[in-house]
C-alpha cells in the first residue's frame, strides 16, 4: 500500500490505461500515432488532460471518459487504502500486467531487459517508470525463485535426505544406513515429481516438475551417466487404437498422421479453411474428446 502510495498518480495512470486499452484509438498505437514514444511523455500528457478533465474545462480530450474516471477512482482508492488481490492497482506493480502496460504503447521498454536484471542502484529512482518496470520484474523473480527455494530446495529435497551405503564405483545407493555407519553418507533422493496428483489418468503421491522448470537443472545424472526421461505423444488414444485392432486407425498412427487433426476435418470438412487459431482450438477439443473416450472404455 506504501509503495502505491509513493507512486499514487504513476500506478493509477497504468491501471486505468491497462483496462481501457480497446477504448482508444488505434489501441496500442495511440500514442506513436500522436508522436508520443516515451512513458514519460505520455504520463505527461495524460495528467495534462486528467487535470482539465477533473476541472471540468470544455475541450477536445484525446483519452474517453473512462480512462479518466478509471484513474480517478484508483486514485481514490489508493488514497483511502482500498484495494487487494486482484485489484487493477495492485497489479500494476506486482504482476507482469503492469510492465505489459507499458511496454504496450511504449516497446522501447524491450530494449532495456540488461538494465533490469543489474543491481538496484540510487539513479533508477530518478526515472519513475523505469524504477516500476525494473521493480516488477525483479518482484516476480523473488517469488519465483522463493517458491522454488521453500518448495524444493528447502523443502522436498531437503527432506529426501537419507544416510546411505553406495557403490564407490557408480554411486548407487546399496541400502539406507545409520548415521554413526562406517562408510555412510548423507545423500538426496528426491523422487522427480511433487505434489498430489489424482485424476482419470493418473493416480499417485506425486506429479512431475513441469518441464521449463529451473529446478530440473539441480537435478543431474552420476559422470558419464545420461538422466532422461520420456513423454509418448497421444498414449492414451493410440493405446487404445492398438488394443481395439481397428486397421484404419491404426495405420493413421503408423503413418504418424495427427488422429485429432484427422478427427476435426470428419466434422469440419471446411478445417483447411479455419484460421491457425481455431484450427489449433478444434485440434484440442479432439484430443479432449478423444482422451475420455479412452479412459473411459473397456480395453
Amino acid at each position: 500500500m506504501e509503495f502505491a502510495d509513493l507512486y499514487k498518480y504513476q500506478v493509477s495512470y497504468i491501471a486505468a490505461m491497462f483496462e481501457s486499452t480497446q477504448q482508444l484509438d488505434n489501441t496500442d498505437k495511440f500514442y506513436s500515432a500522436q508522436g508520443i514514444t516515451k512513458v514519460e511523455d505520455g504520463f505527461n500528457h495524460f495528467m495534462t488532460e486528467w487535470k482539465d478533465w477533473c476541472s471540468q474545462v470544455s475541450r477536445q480530450y484525446s483519452y474517453p471518459d473512462k480512462v479518466f474516471n478509471l484513474a480517478l477512482m484508483h486514485w481514490r482508492n489508493i488514497s483511502a487504502g482500498k484495494f487487494g488481490d486482484g485489484d487493477q492497482i495492485k497489479e500494476a506493480v506486482t504482476n507482469f500486467n503492469g510492465y505489459t502496460c507499458q511496454a504496450q504503447f511504449f516497446p522501447s521498454c524491450n530494449d532495456e531487459y540488461e538494465e533490469y536484471g543489474k543491481v538496484f542502484d540510487e539513479k533508477d529512482l530518478n526515472e519513475d517508470f523505469f524504477f516500476l518496470r525494473k521493480f516488477t520484474l525483479n518482484y516476480l523473480l523473488y517469488k519465483k525463485y522463493s517458491k522454488l527455494l521453500s518448495t524444493y530446495i528447502e523443502g522436498m529435497f531437503l527432506q529426501s535426505d537419507k544416510c546411505v551405503i553406495e557403490n564407490p564405483d557408480n554411486h548407487v545407493i546399496i541400502r539406507e544406513a545409520d548415521p554413526d555407519e562406517p562408510g555412510a553418507i548423507v545423500k538426496m533422493t528426491p523422487r522427480f515429481q511433487c505434489m498430489e496428483k489424482s485424476s482419470k489418468r493418473w493416480s499417485s503421491g506425486y506429479h512431475t516438475i513441469i518441464s521449463h522448470s529451473d529446478i530440473k537443472s539441480c537435478i543431474s545424472a552420476t559422470y558419464g551417466k545420461l538422466l532422461s526421461y520420456f513423454d509418448i505423444s497421444s498414449a492414451e488414444v493410440k493405446s487404445a487404437g492398438y488394443a481395439s485392432g481397428d486397421p484404419g486407425l491404426i495405420s493413421k498412427f503408423d503413418a504418424g498422421e495427427d488422429i485429432y487433426i484427422y478427427s476435426a476435418k470428419l466434422y469440419l470438412p471446411n478445417f483447411e479453411e479455419l484460421s491457425d487459431k481455431d484450427k489449433k482450438m478444434w485440434r484440442k477439443r479432439f484430443k479432449t474428446i478423444s482422451k475420455k473416450v479412452a479412459l473411459e472404455s473397456d480395453l
